[in-house]
């Protein structure tokens, strides 16, 4: 086992324990068809589920893009086929989150684990 997938398993783990760990849907909407009868976009969407570590933003955080009242997610990279991106969605139970700010960690050039700015 490498030392990324070791940090990605107990990332992982750490989200396992109750109290702690909470579970998200990440969505990401796919190509859209135009439909010209109704003159819409209609886009599939694909959802990851995962668990969680749910924050708050931290004050030395708050800057022109995170506001004081954005909370943060962090998850394991592990099982992740695409990162997070700001035009995907997070849902906490029926909650709805735009992403605002994604950063990763990364360990040997490999995703450890994705922090995900969020505001709803």
């Amino acid at each position: 086992m490498t030392f990324a997938a070791a940090l990605q398993k107990a990332i992982d783990n750490v989200n396992s324990i109750p109290g702690l760990g909470q579970s998200i849907t990440i969505r990401r909407a796919l190509n859209g068809n135009y439909n010209a009868d109704t003159g819409e976009f209609r886009y599939s969407k694909s959802d990851t589920v995962k668990s969680a570590v749910i924050g708050d933003v931290n004050q030395r955080e708050v800057n022109s893009l995170i506001q004081s009242d954005d909370r943060t997610a962090t998850i394991s990279a592990a099982g992740v086929s695409n990162a997070p991106t700001t035009a995907d969605e997070v849902m906490i139970g029926s909650d709805v989150f735009q992403i605002i700010r994604v950063t990763t960690t990364k360990q040997a050039g490999v995703d450890v684990s994705y922090k995900m700015y969020l505001r709803g």
